[in-house]
């Protein structure tokens, strides 16, 4: 098969996520005998060496375009890229390819919150953009249905230009449907995300694990990380776990703002944070691990951390977490917004260290449930019979 990738044009060491996805993905298919190819919207400001062919997706460029196509004459287009494109471009340019549209998130009317209004006003930006932000933030009842009506718009344009949708767990159809009802469930296949990593811990490591408490993540705000500051200042307060540490790993914004808040308003002592940093070897010595997000797709973060045998406490703020945790087997899932109960869960595990190292021990099986072959497999099949329904 030839596969062209519209996506990020970004290495996944600057941009992570869905750019280390796709190349994950476009590596085992080039193993495996495929050709693949990225085509990006944007250049962007660390590109991906990884591709040996891509393509710049633009108007000025079509002509271009269409000389790639007859070249490669692609049979899939994977779209992680497929909300506000130019669904129109891309059919001229590659008409007899099928689309596949990869909804690499929880389907959802997207719009900025007050407080992540407020934090942007914070930042090192222009006065322009400040302003037209306080506006935003003014006027926001109108500027929330205005945001929601386009997000509307541009599923319905998605909904009526790609052959097939990917969405990253079952739990996340009905999601898309409330959204675009029309759309046809037979057109829906879902296919989770692979391990990233090729090495894990040794199940004897995890015994030597210390008493840490880990955050991975930028602080933006659908990650609540204002949450994790606050259950672990509970935590602080309990003279019992005197001997745990908590370490936060990741830079943003938000991250610095919660940072004087942690240190000079609370007065936490052992809260660390360390910046954007590799996060293997924090993954290597932590016991726990927080996710407090209002939503995810497919959190590649709670994967990693699995893998390396830290267990992990997630609100049940999005579907997937279904896919991913077995509730206190390999983790805990806490009902949304009850913080009350997410720091009882959390005192619970670093209380009974035996019962934490065997949930350590189980959520290491992430990366065979989750292996790159197995991922694939399902992709090669999806990605089979969709070509196969024109002959």
């Amino acid at each position: 098969m030839n596969i062209l990738f519209v996506s990020i044009d970004g290495d996944p060491t600057y941009v992570g996520g869905t750019a280390t996805i796709v190349q994950l993905m476009a590596k085992w298919l080039r193993d495996n005998g495929h050709f693949c190819a990225l085509g990006y919207f944007q250049k962007g400001e660390h590109p991906t060496m990884f591709f040996e062919e891509k393509i710049l997706l633009s108007l000025d460029n079509e002509t271009i375009m269409k000389e790639f196509n007859a070249k490669h004459e692609f049979e899939i287009l994977y779209l992680t890229q497929c909300i506000g494109i130019d669904w129109e471009l891309l059919r001229r340019c590659f008409p007899k390819a099928k689309f596949i549209a990869a909804y690499h998130s929880r389907p959802m009317l997207m719009c900025p919150t007050r407080r992540s209004l407020s934090i942007f006003l914070h930042g090192n930006f222009t006065l322009p953009s400040k302003l037209k932000v306080s506006l935003y933030w003014l006027f926001y009842p109108l500027y929330r249905k205005h945001k929601q009506t386009e997000e509307r718009e541009a599923f319905n344009r998605l909904a009526a230009n790609c052959d097939a949708l990917q969405l990253l767990s079952k739990g996340f159809i009905p999601n898309f449907l409330k959204i675009v009802p029309s759309f046809s469930e037979k057109r829906i296949f879902c296919v989770g995300n692979p391990v990233v990593w090729n090495t894990g811990i040794e199940i004897n490591d995890i015994a030597r694990k210390e008493h840490n408490v880990l955050v991975v993540c930028n602080a933006n705000h659908p990650k609540r990380a204002h949450l994790m500051i606050e259950i672990w200042r509970r935590i602080e307060e309990d003279v019992r776990f005197n001997n745990w540490t908590f370490t936060f790993v990741g830079d943003s914004i938000e991250v610095q703002m919660l940072k004087r808040k942690a240190l000079y308003k609370y007065h936490l002592q052992r809260i660390n944070f360390v910046g954007r940093q590799n996060p293997f070897e924090y993954y290597r010595k932590a016991r726990v691990f927080l996710m407090t997000s209002s939503f995810e797709g497919w959190p590649m973060v709670l994967m990693e951390a699995m893998q390396m045998g830290v267990v992990p406490i997630a609100f049940n703020s999005f579907e997937s977490v279904y896919d991913i945790i077995d509730d206190h087997l390999n983790g805990i899932i806490v009902e949304n917004n009850d913080i009350d109960m997410y720091v009882k869960q959390l005192k619970w595990l670093m209380c009974h260290e035996e019962k934490c190292m065997k949930m350590g021990e189980a959520a290491t099986h992430i990366a065979d449930r989750y292996s790159i072959e197995k991922v694939m497999k399902q992709y090669v099949v999806q990605f089979k019979k969709l070509l196969s329904h024109d002959q």
